[in-house]
């Protein structure tokens, strides 16, 4: 795989791409494709790229992509670039701007523009013998015309926020108000005044919900099931720097093995007690550039013992297992009154008077939907995806029916970001394309494994099928790429030793080995990047990792789940039955226990979960 290709060889596996979409997706794509000698060609409806990030302003109610006045990213730059072209500086929480910004120095540094036709937009593709012999692409222009161009391979790199998807609910379609999808939204002008009702709280509808409320008359968020809840900033940096190889003990690796744990549970110890790695003065900036001397759990948001309580709460309520919201800048005005939360579903909208379940019931201008969005793969003549599910393809990338096809983009993972996902896929697909690896043999039981694992992992999010476990997706496909980290390599290095293990599992460990690697460049990005971790978390999941199978299948069988849910971070402040009751927004008992339970989990469906296809070695 590292031994270098002369031209001869290279050109007689190239194969020429078509790439639809220039989103951070396709733009990847392109630059692995190049990578692997191949000729692609990117079709982008838009006069620029970007996708979801070539944000323009249009008049209010009239479309959008997703993206406002004010996004903020969720997860860190760290872990939204590519390992190719790691950021610089400080891990912080980008602007839409600046992230847009570094997809085009992107585009710029590895000259990908020349690969892209713009204002082209796609009218459908049609198998040749079955996909067997190539693809014709009909599109057209921004003049309307059309043609047809053969392709041997397909990648479409559009990703999952094309579609709004609307609930249903009882007397929407006959609202007498105005009805906005956060697609559709761009700043908190629209609900000057008005008397609002926000639907949904994904990481969007998060940030949407609290602008609203700065401008409406009254805001009411209505919820049919509480989010689990992740402040943005922990410990004085993002706390995405928490996805580490510890921390995520869901999913352990061959690669990780009983050595390597013993000689990190000594080096923590010693650099703890020598303060080489965990007593450095911190940051005088936190990952949104405020002052750390403030604590805040988010953007504008202080670590106040009820914002806390909030987030834990509404965390044991989600029950865990689901989607994590990275968002918590709500809380605040949740707390001060101008989000007022209904938690028991809405029943159904007479004219314009939504009424819950619960009996109340309020007048409202205007509905707020922060409800998602749906896919849609009809432009793809005689391919139909059973129950319209990506995890009916390989790795939510490649179905068997398509040869030499993908869909890169819809992996998004709990936490971690779209991006690096979509890179590790566009690395995968182009070295099957040359010819250098092929689709695993067991590639159907696979994608069985994969589906009864996320049954189990997020339970309580079914609907949620695009959503992936960071280490569980990214290990996997380092696996089938060649580009696995094995950090024993590294022993004699302590701090990077540490890194590996302890720091966030960022890309970039994913440039170190295999092809077209960037080693130096790698190490030198992870050495750089301080270890947030608590110790408490890693010096639990090092016991975990290091205890027999058989008793580890016993403690886990007895783990109160749902107090676990809530009590992983802010460790000073205890959640009571009380401030359950108090932020569960509910007067009955349906949501609220009469006092905590233990919620466990039988050991054969842990046994599901942490046994992978790719990994064995946490259950039996």
């Amino acid at each position: 795989m590292n031994k270098k290709e002369s031209p001869t060889d290279s050109t007689k596996h190239s194969k020429k791409v078509c790439v639809v979409g220039a989103g951070a997706s396709g733009l990847t794509t392109i630059k692995q494709l190049l990578d692997e000698g191949h000729i692609p060609i990117c079709y982008e409806r838009d006069s620029d790229l970007g996708g979801v990030f070539n944000y323009n302003k249009v008049p209010e109610g009239e479309g959008g992509n997703g993206v406002y006045d004010n996004t903020l990213l969720t997860i860190s730059n760290y872990l939204m670039a590519f390992s190719d072209m790691p950021p610089s500086g400080h891990r912080r929480h980008w602007h839409h701007t600046e992230y847009k910004n570094y997809l085009v120095e992107y585009a710029n540094k590895f000259n990908l523009n020349r690969y892209i036709k713009y204002s082209y937009k796609i009218i459908k593709i049609q198998m040749i013998d079955g996909g067997r012999s190539g693809y014709n692409v009909v599109f057209c222009d921004n003049t309307g015309e059309k043609n047809t161009e053969r392709f041997d391979a397909i990648a479409v790199c559009t990703g999952t926020h094309q579609l709004p998807a609307v609930p249903k609910i009882k007397g929407l379609n006959s609202f007498d108000g105005l009805v906005i999808h956060s697609s559709q939204y761009q700043n908190n002008k629209v609900s000057k005044g008005k008397n609002v009702l926000c639907i949904g709280m994904g990481e969007s509808s998060a940030d949407i919900t609290r602008e609203v409320s700065m401008s409406a008359n009254n805001c009411i968020l209505g919820l049919r099931s509480y989010p689990f809840l992740v402040p943005r900033n922990l410990t004085n940096s993002s706390s995405d720097a928490w996805t580490s190889r510890l921390w995520h003990s869901y999913h352990t690796p061959k690669s990780e093995g009983i050595i390597s744990y013993i000689v990190l549970f000594i080096y923590l110890v010693i650099s703890q007690i020598k303060s080489l790695f965990f007593k450095k003065e911190p940051p005088k900036k936190d990952a949104f550039l405020q002052d750390t001397s403030k604590e805040m759990l988010d953007l504008d948001t202080a670590g106040e013992v009820e914002c806390v309580k909030l987030i834990k709460a509404w965390n044991y309520l989600s029950k865990g297992m689901k989607f994590y919201t990275k968002n918590v800048s709500f809380v605040p005005y949740i707390l001060n009154g101008k989000i007022k939360v209904n938690a028991s579903g809405i029943k159904e909208i007479v004219n314009n008077t939504v009424i819950f379940n619960d009996g109340q019931n309020y007048d409202i201008d205007l509905i707020m939907l922060g409800t998602g969005y749906r896919d849609d793969f009809s432009f793809i003549e005689g391919f139909e995806l059973k129950n319209n599910d990506v995890r009916n393809m390989f790795m939510h990338s490649i179905h068997p029916d398509l040869p030499n096809c993908a869909f890169i983009g819809w992996a998004r993972p709990v936490t971690g970001g779209i991006p690096a996902c979509s890179e590790m896929a566009a690395r995968y697909y182009s070295l099957l394309l040359s010819g250098k690896v092929s689709l695993p043999s067991d590639m159907h039981k696979r994608m069985e494994d994969d589906k009864e694992f996320y049954r189990i992992f997020l339970a309580y999010s079914p609907s949620y099928n695009t959503v992936i476990a960071w280490k569980r997706y990214m290990e996997t496909y380092a696996e089938l790429i060649g580009c696995q980290l094995k950090p024993i390599k590294y022993i004699f290095r302590p701090s990077l030793f540490i890194k590996l293990f302890a720091g966030s599992l960022v890309p970039y460990q994913y440039r170190i080995e295999g092809p077209h690697s960037l080693k130096k460049e790698a190490i030198d990005v992870i050495n750089r990047l301080e270890v947030t971790l608590p110790s408490r978390h890693f010096y639990e999941n090092i016991m975990i990792n290091l205890i027999s199978k058989k008793w580890l299948s016993r403690l886990m069988s007895h783990v109160d789940y749902s107090t676990d849910f809530a009590e992983w971070f802010r460790f000073d402040v205890k959640l009571t039955i009380d401030d359950i009751k108090k932020y569960s927004f509910r007067n009955d008992d349906t949501a609220v226990p009469l006092k905590i339970k233990k919620r466990i989990l039988s050991v054969r469906n842990l046994r599901k979960m942490y046994g992978s296809v790719a990994a064995d070695s946490v259950l039996d």
